[in-house]
């Protein structure tokens, strides 16, 4: 009996433990589509590291405390780092981050804000009491913004919305690539087996090779 409400102590006690944390889900890209390996997620409560995870690919998911506020940074050498402001238990607490390439040298550590990517995340619903919010995370009703202020967030998300445009037509053309790369080493294939005749061959691959200088003169227009 004794050792019966021990084990049934123990689940109970688990049971509200786990009910104390809520998940943080990411999934995560380069922008040219590189591997994630060596990348280092960082969650900070009141500006000291709470949890930090070296990830190896691009699913990741983080066990916070509820009750608490987050900023969660995603920094991998060679690419901009991104952190996620004003994380919480009641936030949608599932992003996908795309990391953008800089050649810029990044400190070690935390770098400044203004060296990062900065997104916040929706406290319309948020009901954590105000003294648990970081401190460094300033929260403004929309109506409180001057004009100017509104009209500068309008030019931030038109530029987020024209780079999310660019990735698509790039993703694209990417893959049209792709396909001519395959194009090209079928006729190859083709000519050594006697499949097709070696002049028309020839036509089809100067035809293809032109095309992947115009797709890969596009990618180049498009780089940001």
């Amino acid at each position: 009996m004794i050792r019966t409400l021990f084990i049934l102590f123990i689940t109970l006690f688990t049971s509200f433990a786990q009910a104390d944390d809520f998940k943080f889900k990411l999934q995560l890209e380069t922008v040219d589509h590189m591997s994630m390996d060596g990348a280092i997620v960082t969650a900070l409560e009141r500006g000291k590291t709470f949890i930090t995870e070296k990830v190896k690919d691009s699913d990741v998911k983080l066990e916070l405390e509820s009750g608490r506020v987050y900023e969660i940074w995603i920094q991998k050498v060679g690419y901009v780092p991104h952190v996620i402001h004003n994380v919480h238990d009641e936030g949608d607490n599932k992003h996908k981050v795309t990391l953008i390439k800089s050649e810029a040298k990044y400190p070690g550590g935390i770098p400044p804000y203004h060296m990062a990517n900065r997104v916040f995340e929706d406290v319309d619903k948020m009901t954590i009491s105000a003294e648990m919010i970081n401190d460094h995370v300033l929260l403004v009703k929309e109506e409180d913004l001057t004009s100017d202020e509104v009209k500068a967030l309008e030019r931030i998300q038109a530029v987020g919305d024209e780079q999310e445009k660019a990735q698509k037509k790039i993703d694209k053309l990417n893959e049209d690539l792709q396909k001519t790369d395959e194009d090209l080493a079928k006729v190859t294939e083709e000519i050594a087996k006697g499949q097709i005749a070696r002049e028309d061959g020839e036509k089809q691959i100067e035809k293809t090779k032109k095309d992947q200088e115009k797709i890969k003169k596009e990618l180049k227009d498009l780089a940001y």
